[in-house]
């Protein structure tokens, strides 16, 4: 059985911040599945970054990692049930 559909989101003022945040929860998110034998797919991992200030512009690009695994950056995300 897979685990889909669950998003995670994270705050922070600079994107090391939010990385972290992200890392955790994703480790958190990534041991629940496997304690109820459910698998994850990183393949279809996506992270959307909203900074509308520009703080910390500089890290804009750089991606995120969740349990080893680098997350694809997109423009838009389309949430399923709205």
């Amino acid at each position: 059985m897979y685990a889909d559909d669950h998003q995670l989101y994270a705050t922070g003022k600079t994107h090391e911040a939010v990385d972290s945040d992200l890392r955790s929860r994703g480790w958190q998110a990534s041991a629940w599945y496997k304690n109820y034998f459910l698998l994850a797919n990183p393949q279809k991992f996506q992270a959307l970054s909203i900074n509308p200030r520009n703080i910390d512009a500089a890290n804009n690009d750089r991606a995120f990692n969740i349990d080893n695994q680098e997350i694809m950056k997109t423009e838009q995300k389309k949430l399923l049930g709205f």
